[in-house]
C-alpha cells in the first residue's frame, strides 16, 4: 500500500477525480449503451480513492475527512443511491462473466483444483450481468478468441473448443431472453415504430433500424456473427451435445464440499 504522502494533497486529490466524474457524467448521461463505460471509470476511481483513504487511516487511524467515504462519490455522480449501486454491480457482473469466460479454457481448467469448476458458475456470472452488457461481454469473448487463433475463426478452430466454452457462446437470446426486446446497437426497446430486425447470418443480433444494424457491424458484430453461426453448427453434433448435458452447471448440486 502507497504511503499517504505519495497521492496529492486531499483537496487537489478530490477536486481532479470529480472533475473527472462530472466530465463522464456529462458525455454518457441519457445513453445507456455507453453507462459501461462509464461505471468502469467509475469503479477505477474509487479503487484510486479506496487506496488513498487506507492509507490515510493506516497514518491517522481515520479518514481525512468524514466526506471521504463512498456517499460523497454517489452524490457527485449525479446518480441516486440506487442507480448508483446497480450500476456498480453491473460493471463487477460484466467482469465477472468475463472472467469466466477465460476460466472455460481447457488448459485452465486442467491446472485448476478439481472442486473449482468455472462452468458451474457461469450461470451465476450471467445472472448477475446485464443483457445488454451480457451480449456485449460474449461478443468480446468471441473477439478474444479470434485474437487467440491468429486472426482466424473457421469451423476446426471453433471444434477445438471445449464443451464449457461451447454452451457459453450459445445464443444470448437464450442466456438473456430481455434481450429479444431491444436493440442490440442502441438499446432501444422495440415498438410497432421500431420493430426488430435479425441478422440474416446469425439471427441472434437484433437491431430497431438499418443503420444501427450498419453501425454495429464491424466493431461488434462482425466477428460474434462468424463465431455464433459456426458454434449453432456445432451444436447440432450429438457428441457435444452429450458433453454439454454432463457439464456440472448447477451452482447449488455442484457447490464445493
Amino acid at each position: 500500500m502507497p504511503a499517504i504522502e505519495v497521492f496529492a494533497p486531499r483537496s487537489e486529490f478530490f477536486l481532479s477525480l470529480l472533475r473527472i466524474m462530472w466530465m463522464i457524467q456529462h458525455l454518457t448521461e441519457g445513453h445507456y449503451a455507453v453507462w459501461g463505460p462509464y461505471f468502469s471509470t467509475l469503479s477505477m476511481i474509487l479503487q484510486v480513492v479506496f487506496a488513498r483513504n487506507e492509507a490515510a487511516f493506516i497514518k491517522y487511524g481515520a479518514l481525512e475527512h468524514d466526506d471521504d467515504g463512498l456517499p460523497t462519490y454517489q452524490n457527485s455522480s449525479g446518480l441516486d443511491y440506487a442507480t448508483f449501486t446497480l450500476g456498480m454491480q453491473r460493471d463487477a457482473g460484466s467482469m465477472y462473466l468475463a472472467l469466466t469466460y477465460q476460466e472455460l479454457d481447457d488448459e485452465r481448467v486442467r491446472v485448476a483444483a478439481p472442486h473449482v469448476r468455472a462452468v458451474t458458475v457461469l450461470t451465476v456470472a450471467e445472472d448477475i450481468t446485464l443483457p445488454f452488457d451480457g451480449l456485449r461481454t460474449q461478443a468480446a469473448f468471441a473477439a478474444h478468441l479470434k485474437w487467440n487463433w491468429g486472426g482466424e475463426i473457421s469451423a476446426e478452430r471453433v471444434a477445438s473448443l471445449s464443451a464449457a466454452q461451447i454452451h457459453a457462446l450459445r445464443s444470448p437470446l437464450r442466456v438473456w431472453p430481455e434481450t429479444k426486446f431491444f436493440c442490440h446497437h442502441c438499446s432501444l426497446w422495440f415498438d410497432e415504430a421500431h420493430p426488430a430486425r435479425a441478422c440474416k447470418g446469425c439471427h441472434r443480433a437484433l437491431y430497431c433500424s438499418v443503420k444501427c444494424q450498419r453501425l454495429d457491424w464491424k466493431p461488434v458484430h462482425k466477428i460474434a456473427c462468424r463465431m455464433w453461426r459456426l458454434v449453432a453448427e456445432r451444436e447440432t453434433h450429438k457428441k457435444v451435445r452429450k458433453a454439454i448435458k454432463k457439464l456440472p452447471l448447477d451452482p447449488i448440486e455442484n457447490f464445493p464440499t
